[in-house]
């Protein structure tokens, strides 16, 4: 079959397309699983085989991006947990090794520090207003060797307007040290108190 070149400016994608053969070039990113949470809840779990979630080796990497959450208790930092038991349970203190290293300013003044948690694999180390009108933190999460013995490791950038009119950015590196186990859940929850809003997306990136 003869080729057709068409130009950009001659194609109009506004209207409704029925595809019959395999698009290929448009990305390798995919929308696993997308909550919004506009009431008190305890914690946000994306658990593989569970509302279409996949966390295996199907995809070399997963993204998990929050936006706009807001804590129920003033100035709480939210954190990030992994499980290999589909959320039975979620691995704590000691399971992680996690380095956090924060940039932040008032305006008048502008201070970085660096801290080393075990605890959680990724945070955001920052004192999240629970006035929504600041808009929450909000955070881009990659994470690699879900569903492999391999470890498991994230890296995260937080940013948020927090509490003391400080503008916040974190980055992190955390890791899950066992490289016996497969991870197969994750679980966003604030040190303290509940999730009053917020939204979170899964994607798998081959």
């Amino acid at each position: 079959m003869a080729l057709t070149k068409v130009q950009a400016e001659g194609v109009n994608l506004a209207d409704t397309f029925a595809f019959t053969g395999t698009v290929t070039g448009a990305g390798t990113r995919v929308l696993l699983r997308d909550i919004t949470i506009s009431s008190a809840t305890a914690s946000v779990e994306f658990i593989h085989g569970s509302n279409g979630v996949i966390l295996d080796t199907t995809y070399s990497r997963y993204e998990l991006n929050a936006e706009k959450v807001v804590p129920v208790t003033n100035n709480a930092h939210i954190e990030l947990f992994m499980s290999s038991n589909s959320g039975s349970s979620y691995y704590g203190d000691s399971a992680y090794n996690l380095m956090v290293s924060r940039r932040y300013t008032n305006g008048s003044e502008s201070l970085n520090d660096t801290a080393y948690y075990n605890d959680f694999i990724a945070t955001n180390r920052q004192n999240t207003s629970s006035d929504a009108g600041r808009g929450g933190t909000n955070a881009t999460v990659i994470i690699t060797a879900m569903g492999s013995t391999n470890r498991t490791v994230a890296y995260s950038n937080f940013w948020a307007f927090g509490g003391g009119s400080y503008y916040i950015h974190t980055i992190s590196l955390g890791a899950y040290e066992d490289n016996t186990t497969a991870m197969n859940a994750i679980k966003w929850a604030f040190a303290s108190g509940n999730i009053a809003s917020g939204r979170f997306k899964l994607y798998g990136v081959k």
